[in-house]
């Protein structure tokens, strides 16, 4: 075991060559009612934001995702998992939409540390929370601190149609999967699929997912299977 000596400041220094580490500094301080000090928090994230019951969930599913390596994979799993929860919102299926919320959330966690990183790292060895790449959660967190301000904390929660967050979150895969960097789009990608799966969650959901499309899509399958149950 390295042995280690304590200097003056009572700072750890180890002979054995041990990274040491120190305590980073912005030069700004929060101040609180109490009188308390401590570093600012801007630019960190607000982790304090995040939907804890999500995080659970997507972190069960990230080592059961199919191996991504590129961004366009990661893109691509995560664009066919969000029309799968479109399908499955507008036929009432929540339990299904939950599913593929989930997954594709992961997928676009996977997205973000794969454009920052270069590689998607394999989360097989970590357990819990910590299958989550940090990189990913990160920068989702910026994005909760940003609506704090533009909006207000917790905003979200007040509810918002299905039909607006979905949206919301397609554009925002569409838009990370081109490449257009003018905003975080990966992390709005996420951030809808949060809300989504909180509302869903939280037995919060509307109906509003009327697209007429799929409601043709669907009437046509059925009358395909009843003619085909009649034959």
């Amino acid at each position: 075991m390295a042995t280690e000596l304590k200097d003056r400041a009572g700072e750890r220094k180890s002979l054995a060559g041990e990274k040491n580490f120190i305590t980073k500094d912005s030069g700004q301080r929060a101040a609180f009612a109490s009188g308390s000090v401590r570093d600012t928090e801007a630019g960190k994230g607000a982790f304090d934001l995040l939907p804890f019951d999500i995080l659970a969930d997507v972190a069960g599913v990230m080592s059961t995702l199919r191996r991504t390596t590129t961004i366009a994979e990661c893109w691509s799993a995560a664009l066919q998992e969000s029309l799968d929860v479109g399908m499955a919102l507008w036929a009432q299926k929540r339990t299904d939409a939950t599913s593929h919320l989930v997954c594709a959330a992961g997928y676009g966690l996977l997205a973000i540390e794969c454009r920052d990183t270069g590689q998607v790292s394999g989360c097989e060895s970590r357990s819990g929370l910590a299958k989550i790449p940090y990189i990913g959660i990160k920068r989702v967190a910026e994005l909760y601190a940003r609506g704090a301000i533009k909006y207000q904390r917790n905003n979200w929660c007040r509810v918002q149609p299905a039909s607006r967050t979905f949206s919301s979150m397609l554009r925002h895969g569409w838009q990370a999967a081109s490449g257009m960097e003018d905003e975080d789009h990966a992390s709005g990608f996420v951030w809808n699929a949060f809300a989504l799966l909180a509302y869903i969650k939280r037995d919060q959901i509307d109906n509003s997912m009327d697209n007429e499309w799929v409601g043709i899509k669907y009437q046509h399958e059925k009358d395909s299977t009843t003619n085909s149950e009649n034959k």
